[in-house]
């Protein structure tokens, strides 16, 4: 896994009833692979403007295979 080559985004959007026990919001997230991953959390600017990018990349990409 190259670093910048992947992009994971979690983004859990929260229903009115999960705030009834704080567990309801605890995200477990798993990733298998060979190197060491360090995960941080971002600000939702941050995040949009990622997706953005994200999302303009893989619509370059598939208009250049068509």
């Amino acid at each position: 896994m190259k670093a910048g080559s992947y992009t994971i985004l979690v983004d859990p959007n929260w229903n009115e009833s999960a705030n009834l026990d704080p567990n309801y919001k605890k995200v477990l997230i798993d990733i298998y692979c060979p190197e060491n991953l360090n995960l941080h959390t971002i600000d939702v600017q941050t995040g949009i403007k990622l997706i953005e990018r994200t999302f303009t990349s893989i619509a370059r990409k598939s208009t250049e295979k068509q």
